[in-house]
Order: structure tokens, then C-alpha cells, then sequence
């Protein structure tokens, strides 16, 4: 009763300001604290009804002669595409039941990705949002680790839905951004410490709870922000930068040491080279046979795949004991959207995911991009999520969230282009008819 409630109150927030909406789903998604709510068959989480209302409203200004839904044509072709690739892998399901169970969620993503889209669209909300995922990443990491005694005493959860740092890549790489790009000149001084403070305890908190996925994601986007980043922007943080790491290592040797080995064993055992056996972990020996029955049955039909939900199903029938069961949530994205979607929805799930990169990336060649640099963060934080999604099962609202979030970013990106070149090619018209005027005057006083 009481998330039906807030979902209610959300949803006003919601029609009343777009932008304070969608920063009041990103709480709740950082912070899945209330339980789903369920009508007869029916059952829905806290967000459901906002992300409704967010599009609904959207479409519903979309009417209105002062208001246009700026959204690009390059976004809706993604949004199509993805669409179709659902509509089509649910039509060919082998299991319609199972898969009927499953539309809403992929309905409710769709929305996800067209309401927040359509919300996002200056530079100002987009700032305001990229400082909501700061304080919220910031706060999540005290929740897990600070704060674990207070937790104990009030006997609440610590939020394990995140993978340990999942939570925490969008939060990262747009600290990054703040603090190693020189023209966030609308970030003040304290935003700037501010984001150094949640970027240290996010990347502690990711050390010390062993997220071997989270750390290749960082491992592999780093060098992409820092062939970006002026030497001058980053050079003044280098003695921060060794300061922090050589402290972190020495108290975390021990868990790094032990984490690396275990890493060690199962890329061996992922690769053939050695047996199930020798993973120590319950989790990574479970997560081993199930890639291998995903790939049988990704080989089987590879184009249309087997129908949402019928592999996540096929998985949990696969464990062989309760503990097993607990790590089945536990597993590649990727392959599953495979195994369910088939190659055409697994394409257009990186297609949508990774176009803001390109995108971002395109700007900041240009260099006359003020949102390019902060759309850039954005992009690098769904790129961390996409690579850490091949160890773990979080495809949900929380990702595409951050994925509409992105797009939104790359839009004003390429808009902010499109109006330099704009001007540049309006003042170069002005001077070329002022060099005229001036030409002809001279030729008249010769005269």
C-alpha cells in the first residue's frame, strides 16, 4: 500500500516537473527499498506508474503548439529498432507463456527510453541530473559501507541489487569528466571536491566488496577518457591520483591478491583450459554451466533467439540446489539477450547502447561543444554498464535508464553543434557582405 502511495505522489512530481520526476526514479532506482506492489496478477514496482506517466505526459505537450518533442531522428530509429527486435523475438517465442509474462518489463523499457529522452532537453536539466547521480552514487557507497552498522540495527537490506559497483559506473565516469575536463566552468569549487570525495569512496567501496567486473570495466574505459582529456586537465591530480592508490592497495593487498587468482582460475576454466572444478566459487562454477547451455541454445537459433524470459527460466530449472538458485541472477546479459532475442536484439541492444559514445565522441573532436564533455561521462558510464553486464543479469530499468540518459546528452550534444556551425556559418555570410559593402564604397570614392 505504501509504494502504491508513493508511485501516486511520484506520478504528480512527475506532470508537475519532468526533470524533478525523472530525478525521483532515480532514487527509487538506486534505492529499491519499497516492495513491488500486486493486483491480482498484476505486479509492478514503484517506478512503473511514474515512467507511465512520463511518457503519457510527454506525448500529451507533444500537442500543444508551444511545446515539440525534440526528440532526434537518429533516436528514433534506435527506439524502433529495438522495439521491433522485441516485438519480433516475443512473436517467434518458443514458449508464448513464458514470454507473455515478460512484455510489460520490455514495454515499460521502451518508456523508459522515450519519456526521459523527451524530458532531458537543455543543458541546465541535464547538469542537474549528472549532480543527482553524484550525491545518489555517493550516498549508495556509505549505505554499503559505512553505514553497515545502522543497517544492522534497523535490520534494512544492502541494496546487493547493484552487483556490488554497478550502481556506481555512471557516478564515476562523470566525476571523472568534472574533474580532469577543463571547461566545466558550471560545476563551482565545491561540486568539483564534491565529485573527488564520491569518486574515492565509490572506487574503495568497488576494492573492498571484490567486483572483478566492475574493475575490468574500469580497466577498460579509462584508457578512452584519457585519450581524450588534455594533459593539462589531468597532470595537477597525477600525486593525487598515486597518493590515493598506493593507500588503497597496501590495505587491500590481501583482497586483491585473492580476487585476481579466483579471476585468474575462471577466465582458465571460461576459456576450456581447466575444469569446473577448480573454480572455487559456487557462483563462478554455476555461472560456467550455464554459459555453456546458453551457447548451445544460442547456436540452435541464432537469428530470432528463443523469446524473452525462457532462458532466465530454462537457468533457474538448471540449478541443482537452493544455493545455486540464489546465484542464478548472477550472469552474463549479453548471453541471455542472445539465447532470448537472438542476434537481431542483442544488435540493436548494443546499437542503442553504444551510440552515444560515437556520438560524444564525434563532438569532442570538433571541439566547439560545451555539453560534449558531460555527455561524454554519460556515454562512458553506460559503456562500463554494458561491459560489466557480461558477468552479471541487471538489464533492467536502472540500465536503460542510464541509457536514455546518454541519449539525451548526445542530442543536446549534436544540437549545441549544429548551432555553432550555425553561427559560424552566419557570421562568415556577414563578413563576406560586409568585405562587399566596403569593397563597393572604396571603388565609389575612387571614383
Amino acid at each position: 500500500m505504501i509504494t502504491l502511495i508513493v508511485s501516486i505522489v511520484f506520478l504528480f512530481v512527475v506532470w508537475a516537473n519532468p526533470v524533478w520526476g525523472v530525478g525521483l526514479m532515480l532514487v527509487t532506482l538506486y534505492f529499491p527499498l519499497l516492495p513491488n506492489v500486486q493486483i491480482g496478477p498484476v505486479e509492478f514496482s514503484v517506478t512503473t506508474i511514474p515512467v507511465l506517466g512520463l511518457a503519457f505526459g510527454a506525448l500529451m505537450r507533444s500537442r500543444s503548439h508551444t511545446f515539440r518533442i525534440s526528440l532526434a531522428g537518429w533516436q528514433k530509429v534506435l527506439m524502433v529498432l529495438l522495439g521491433m527486435a522485441f516485438f519480433i523475438s516475443s512473436l517467434a517465442s518458443s514458449n508464448f507463456n513464458l514470454t507473455v509474462l515478460m512484455l510489460p518489463n520490455l514495454v515499460v523499457y521502451l518508456l523508459v527510453l522515450f519519456g526521459i529522452m523527451a524530458a532531458v532537453d537543455t543543458p541546465e536539466k541535464l547538469r542537474f541530473l549528472t549532480k543527482v547521480i553524484l550525491v545518489l552514487g555517493f550516498i549508495l557507497s556509505l549505505w554499503r559501507v559505512e553505514l553497515r552498522p545502522l543497517r544492522a540495527m534497523f535490520q534494512l537490506p544492502s541494496l546487493m541489487i547493484n552487483g556490488a559497483s554497478f550502481s556506481f559506473h555512471p557516478a564515476i565516469f562523470l566525476a571523472l569528466v568534472i574533474l580532469l575536463f577543463s571547461q566545466f566552468q558550471s560545476f563551482s569549487i565545491r561540486w568539483r571536491w564534491f565529485a573527488m570525495l564520491a569518486l574515492v569512496s565509490m572506487l574503495v567501496h568497488g576494492i573492498q566488496y571484490e567486483t572483478r567486473g566492475a574493475w575490468l570495466s574500469w580497466l577498460l574505459v579509462l584508457p578512452i577518457i584519457l585519450n581524450r582529456i588534455p594533459l593539462k586537465g589531468w597532470v595537477r591530480f597525477i600525486p593525487v591520483i598515486l597518493f590515493v592508490g598506493l593507500i588503497t592497495f597496501s590495505i587491500y593487498a590481501a583482497v586483491i591478491d585473492f580476487n585476481y587468482n579466483q579471476a585468474e582460475i575462471a577466465i582458465r576454466a571460461g576459456l576450456g583450459q581447466t575444469d569446473y572444478t577448480d573454480v572455487v566459487s559456487k557462483d563462478d562454477r554455476f555461472r560456467l554451466m550455464v554459459r555453456d547451455l546458453g551457447i548451445r541454445m544460442f547456436w540452435e537459433r541464432p537469428l530470432l533467439g528463443w523469446g524473452a524470459n525462457t532462458f532466465i527460466f530454462l537457468q533457474r530449472q538448471f540449478a541443482t540446489s537452493e544455493t545455486e538458485l540464489l546465484f542464478s541472477g548472477a550472469f552474463n546479459a549479453w548471453l541471455a539477450l542472445l539465447v532470448e532475442m537472438g542476434l537481431m536484439g542483442a544488435l540493436a541492444g548494443l546499437a542503442i547502447s553504444l551510440a552515444p559514445l560515437a556520438i560524444t565522441w564525434s563532438a569532442l573532436r570538433k571541439q566547439k561543444n560545451k555539453n560534449a564533455e558531460l555527455a561524454f561521462g554519460f556515454a562512458l558510464g553506460v559503456l562500463a554498464m554494458v561491459i560489466h553486464l557480461l558477468f552479471i543479469d541487471l538489464m533492467f530499468s536502472f540500465y536503460w535508464a542510464h541509457v536514455a540518459l546518454a541519449l539525451a546528452a548526445a542530442r543536446l550534444a549534436l544540437q549545441n553543434n549544429s548551432i555553432s556551425d550555425e553561427n559560424i556559418s552566419t557570421s562568415s555570410r556577414f563578413e563576406k557582405g560586409s568585405d562587399d559593402l566596403l569593397r563597393l564604397k572604396n571603388q565609389r570614392s575612387r571614383f
